[in-house]
């Protein structure tokens, strides 16, 4: 019985704020270059096993169909805060027909999250001014947070 889902689960030790991820395919070698195809990229609090493709943030989705095939670097934008990454697919190529292989295969050499510690931001992670949480690529101090320390 062919594998209906491949997933790949990076998991990160503290939440960080997430402002983008690369996905690395393996390059012109023996690396089957469309089983990068239809794969997407989710960012979440919880574990893939805990967790429901509707319950987290979707950054991308590769839409390329046959016989077209992804670039083996994709950059995503993923400005989410979150302790897990997750790469799953559920395309099973048709070129792995004459290899007598069915099923989601997913091949990716690398995956690189960029990003800081949740009270940072920027390249450089720099600490937030004036606020304890902000957004992670400009370092502004999220709007409830700002609203609270007005009222006080």
């Amino acid at each position: 019985m062919p594998v209906t889902k491949m997933q790949l689960v990076l998991f990160i030790a503290y939440f960080i704020g997430i402002f983008s991820v690369d996905a690395f395919g393996d390059g012109p070698s023996a690396w089957k270059q469309y089983r990068f195809r239809q794969f997407y990229l989710d960012a979440s609090n919880l574990s893939a096993t805990q967790t429901t493709t509707s319950q987290r943030t979707r950054c991308y989705t590769d839409n390329t169909t046959a016989p077209d095939l992804p670039t083996n670097i994709i950059d995503i934008p993923c400005k989410q805060t979150a302790r897990y990454v997750i790469v799953e697919t559920t395309y099973d190529a048709p070129e792995d027909d004459y290899l007598d292989e069915h099923g989601a295969i997913l091949e990716i050499c690398e995956i690189k999250v960029y990003g800081c510690e949740v009270d940072t931001y920027g390249v450089d992670c720099m600490p937030c001014i004036g606020c304890q949480y902000c957004d992670v690529s400009s370092g502004v101090c999220d709007a409830c947070e700002e609203m609270l320390m007005r009222s006080r």
